[in-house]
């Protein structure tokens, strides 16, 4: 009788303490922090390069074998369809067959050509055009009229700014083996950056 008293005593004891440990933790008071939500916009970039490219392109040969008497026009010139290119003994004449900038042209009175002979080279930068590929990943998030950064090799202090102005519909096989879109950006302020055929920028 006397070892179950002990025993019942003892457990009440141990009841008792526990209880009272609860209630302490209880009534002890808890630090809460609060913190302001900040919300915020998340912008993804999608990069690429890629080079300026003309919009077209024609080869002004000679239609005939001479020399050339008269030069009408210089390297970095715009020109108008059939403006004079030069003038061959023989023959006469010849003229731009489009409108745009003689990118190409090395000639000099009394030079002799052949004929088919490259005479000049005409390019359509009308607008100036930076041609792209972007991934498959990306093309998704890619859309005309966005607006984009442009970061020239030539020019890395100076950002120039351009518009998507279209997007390829027929993938190509990237040098890497990865597929890509061919993408055309057109540049619509180059912040007196003297943008040359072929050369290479970063775009995001």
């Amino acid at each position: 009788m006397k070892k179950t008293l002990i025993v019942l005593v003892v457990i009440g004891l141990m009841g008792a303490c526990v209880y009272g440990a609860n209630y302490y933790m209880d009534s002890l008071p808890i630090a809460v922090k609060s913190a302001i939500i900040k919300t915020g916009v998340i912008t993804e970039y999608v990069s690429a390069s890629g080079s300026i490219k003309p919009n077209s392109l024609s080869n002004v040969v000679s239609p005939a074998s001479g020399e050339i008497e008269k030069i009408y026009v210089k390297q970095g010139q715009w020109v108008n369809k059939d403006d004079k290119i030069v003038k061959i003994d023989d023959y006469g004449k010849v003229k731009s067959p489009m409108d745009g900038i003689v990118v190409s042209f090395d000639l000099a009175v009394g030079d002799y050509q052949q004929r088919s002979s490259e005479l000049a080279k005409i390019a359509d930068l009308s607008p100036v055009c930076l041609s792209v590929n972007v991934d498959e990943s990306d093309i998704g998030r890619v859309e005309t009229g966005q607006r984009v950064k442009i970061n020239f090799d030539s020019y890395s202090d100076s950002r120039v700014s351009g518009i998507v102005n279209s997007i390829g519909m027929i993938s190509l096989r990237t040098e890497g083996g990865g597929i890509a879109f061919p993408v055309k950006i057109k540049i619509i302020s180059n912040k007196g950056a003297k943008i040359r055929i072929g050369m290479s920028a970063d775009v995001e």
